[in-house]
């Protein structure tokens, strides 16, 4: 294996996710895996609004010790002023995580990027970043 990094994946932490859906961990559960995720160097979370509370669990668990990444939602549909809204999605992030900064931000839906708005929203994303 080659791989520099190993990233752990948060979405079943917030709801009933995986295999048919079965699962959402109790936060004993996800407190064991932040633990043995800390013994074994593992330092990266994978995290996103949409994935149910799994970012306020993580928040409450204290997670800031991790290098965090988030998702932000698809682009809502009606016309809103994206600096602001991108904003307000990096700053519910880290208020649920309880964090004053975050590893990286993806876009659940890069896609967004081809739409009429894409452009408005690359820039909304490097003015965050700033």
């Amino acid at each position: 294996m080659n791989a520099q990094k190993i990233s752990l994946g948060s979405a079943n932490f917030g709801f009933r996710y995986g295999v048919k859906g079965r699962c959402q961990l109790s936060a004993a559960e996800v407190r064991l895996i932040l633990d043995l995720c800390r013994q074994k160097g593992i330092d990266s979370i994978d995290s996103a609004i949409d994935y149910g509370t799994s970012q306020i669990m993580l928040g409450r668990l204290g997670a800031k010790d991790f290098q965090i990444t988030t998702k932000l939602p698809g682009l809502p549909n009606e016309s809103v002023d994206l600096e602001h809204w991108v904003q307000e999605q990096i700053e519910r992030a880290l208020r649920e995580l309880d964090t004053h900064s975050l590893y990286s931000v993806l876009l659940h839906r890069p896609k967004d990027l081809l739409s009429p708005r894409g452009q408005a929203l690359a820039s909304a994303l490097l003015s965050a970043k700033r």
